[in-house]
């Protein structure tokens, strides 16, 4: 999770449902919901941030994927040697 100030709690709190959004003057943020008083937050990011969080998402879902893959063929190869 992130930490994003939380003005409520006047202090560094975890964030829940973390989304990268972009502000009006192109300039990219994470906005979230503060786990401690549920109040809305958001911080400015670079973009190397941005596309960072991006490349670890990707990067999270192509592993996953690949798994899931090897699982399956796994899967099928033990049918075919029991038949």
């Amino acid at each position: 999770m992130d930490k994003i100030d939380c003005v409520k709690c006047k202090s560094f709190t975890e964030t829940k449902d973390v989304k990268t959004k972009t502000a009006k003057n192109n300039r990219q943020m994470l906005q979230g919901t503060c786990v401690v008083c549920g109040t809305k937050k958001s911080k400015f990011v670079s973009r190397k941030k941005v596309e960072k969080r991006v490349a670890v998402v990707f990067w999270t879902v192509q592993s996953t994927a690949s798994h899931l893959i090897s699982i399956c063929l796994d899967t099928i190869l033990q049918d075919q040697a029991q038949n």
